[in-house]
């Protein structure tokens, strides 16, 4: 990946997926991150559940040039996708 252009935060617990008028507000979802991300983009994940029931849509599909981590402070600990599928 190149160097990053853009990061995007991910919070199930605190964001908000509707436009809030607050430039650093997390969003909630990682299926809209994803749609607002573009190339050389990171998404950094906050700890909590991302399932149906917080409004993630599946499956979901990582762009290319879209890189998906964990916070730095947490290791990544505590990050539950559940999806679901047919």
């Amino acid at each position: 990946m190149d160097t990053i252009a853009k990061t995007l935060d991910v919070d199930p617990s605190r964001g908000v997926d509707e436009p809030s008028g607050r430039p650093h507000m997390p969003h909630k979802t990682l299926t809209v991150a994803l749609g607002a991300a573009q190339g050389n983009t990171l998404i950094k994940l906050a700890p909590g559940t991302y399932s149906a029931a917080t409004g993630e849509r599946f499956p979901i599909t990582v762009p290319n040039g879209v890189m998906i981590a964990g916070q730095e402070a947490t290791q990544g600990q505590g990050i539950v996708i559940a999806g679901g599928g047919a």
